[in-house]
């Protein structure tokens, strides 16, 4: 070993080369009771051994803990997206149903109405009593669509337009069009128990209060007087007496006879209310032609 080497060694000092070589002898040189090598301390085997461990464990530790936050996270979310993503379904098919109604009863408008119909593809407002005068209805070409055919009822002023059906029961047309279709915009339809030809005392009409505006939802707020029904014997004209709300149980949906005093001949147009499930909003008409 050449001196230098050798006095290198005797300073207390271990060079890199023994360290790779493999000369363990303990560095003689001790700085606040640490050994040392070129001046960098040189931490004791048992100690690297601890540290190790506990390096070793606290990531794992610390993934498990992230690990199952975030399931119960997920598990937490998923419930919320599933529903998210069902509404939006839900929303978006409802539209195009509603979409589905609004064409099809245009093109029944088209059908039966054709020389008063200048847009078929739109809903449209009657502007008064006149707009329906002189004019016919094709009995026949509704009739080879759907056999239950009554009516057409037409409101002044607003977008009821819309021929009348009545079912074996009050259930179908709930949810079904006039083409028989499942549809919530369903149709205007008369109480199955009512004579078909409107001759009973009292005559039930009922129609959905559609969001967007359609079938029966323009009842509300509608202040005018008259509105008239059209059947394969001829035409009907009311005068309206009353509007009011009233429960869903009310003995008027049990009334066959006529509710006036003079007997004279009533048909009520019935609709929902959204703000009170319960109630339903009634407008009543007398026969007066």
């Amino acid at each position: 070993m050449s001196r230098e080497r050798e006095a290198y060694r005797e300073s207390g000092y271990v060079s890199d080369m023994d360290a790779v070589a493999g000369n363990r002898a303990t560095p003689r040189h001790v700085i606040h009771g640490k050994p040392v090598i070129q001046g960098r301390p040189v931490a004791r085997p048992q100690k690297i051994t601890r540290v190790r461990k506990a390096r070793a464990r606290a990531p794992k530790g610390k993934a498990k803990q992230v690990f199952f936050s975030n399931r119960i996270l997920l598990l937490l979310v998923l419930p919320f997206l599933a529903m998210l993503l069902w509404s939006l379904n839900a929303i978006n098919t409802q539209g195009n149903e509603y979409q589905e109604a609004r064409s099809e009863y245009a093109a029944l408008r088209e059908l039966a109405w054709p020389e008063r119909i200048e847009n078929p593809q739109e809903t449209p407002t009657v502007p008064d009593e006149d707009a329906y005068e002189g004019t016919g209805i094709d009995w026949d070409a509704l009739r080879a669509i759907n056999t239950d055919i009554v009516g057409w009822i037409i409101v002044p002023g607003t977008t009821i337009d819309y021929p009348l059906v009545q079912g074996r029961n009050n259930e179908w047309y709930l949810h079904h069009t006039f083409r028989r279709e499942r549809n919530p915009a369903g149709a205007i339809f008369v109480d199955y128990l009512n004579a078909p030809n409107f001759s009973d005392g009292h005559t039930l009409v009922y129609g959905h209060n559609m969001q967007r505006g359609n079938m029966f939802a323009p009842l509300h707020g509608w202040d005018g007087t008259r509105f008239r029904i059209y059947t394969p014997e001829g035409v009907f004209e009311y005068e309206v007496f009353a509007r009011q709300t009233v429960p869903r149980n009310s003995q008027l949906y049990s009334m066959f006879d006529s509710p006036r005093d003079d007997e004279a001949q009533v048909v009520t147009l019935s609709t929902c209310t959204f703000r009170r499930p319960a109630y339903r909003f009634v407008v009543q008409g007398v026969l007066i032609a």
